[in-house]
């Protein structure tokens, strides 16, 4: 996938996210709000990264609330720091995600989260694999009926057990992680990456567009 060479990504797009475990009552989904601008700056030696976002409503319901009123966030991380910039105001996180990891370790994981990142990451985290074929039809896109996949598993940044699924196409579709939540527990945090596109080659790296998608 090129990632031998690569030293900086940048890939923006437009979604929606939400709030995690906030929803309205028990039978409704978390509320979400519309993601109208994103991109995101990775350098990968540095282990540093830059990611500009904008939010407001939409057209998704209030459930009650005043409408979220457009916002843009910029997130950094370099190293072991990380802040956010509203405007000219700095505000350093050195609070917990969901009263779980560290906001700057999260945002080392999810470095280690992309399809290159995992890549590098695995190479240098004494990796064990498995190869398996996927059984049952298809799940957003990722493998399905019979085809193998191999799953390749490491520790990220000394506690975070990570498993990558490489499709018989030799692309990453699929990493997974856990993070720690006093209420939830353990929860699932789950990047997708499908229908990938050639962007560019050469000689010495190839480049892909993709779908991201976290879940947890």
């Amino acid at each position: 996938m090129g990632a031998t060479n690569l030293k900086t990504i940048q890939y923006s797009g437009t979604g929606w996210d939400s709030s995690v475990g906030q929803s309205y009552n028990l039978t409704s989904d978390w509320p979400r709000f519309e993601v109208p601008s994103f991109m995101r700056i990775i350098d990968y030696d540095t282990k540093s990264l830059r990611e500009e976002r904008t939010r407001r409503q939409g057209n998704y319901p209030t459930y009650g609330r005043l409408p979220l009123q457009e916002e843009r966030i910029t997130a950094m991380l370099s190293g072991n720091f990380a802040w956010n910039m509203r405007g000219d105001t700095t505000a350093p996180q050195t609070g917990r995600f969901l009263e779980g990891p560290p906001v700057a370790e999260l945002r080392q994981l999810e470095i280690a989260l992309t399809p290159h990142g995992f890549l590098k990451a695995a190479l240098a985290g004494n990796p064990t694999a498995m190869s398996e074929p996927i059984v049952g039809p298809s799940d957003g896109g990722l493998s399905s009926n019979g085809r193998k996949v191999t799953i390749v598993s490491f520790t990220a940044l000394g506690k975070y057990k990570v498993n990558g699924t490489i499709n018989d196409q030799n692309l990453v579709e699929l990493v997974t992680t856990w993070i720690p939540n006093p209420v939830y527990g353990d929860m699932l945090y789950e990047f997708r990456y499908t229908q990938y596109k050639d962007f560019g080659a050469s000689n010495f790296q190839r480049w892909f567009t993709y779908i991201w998608e976290t879940r947890y």
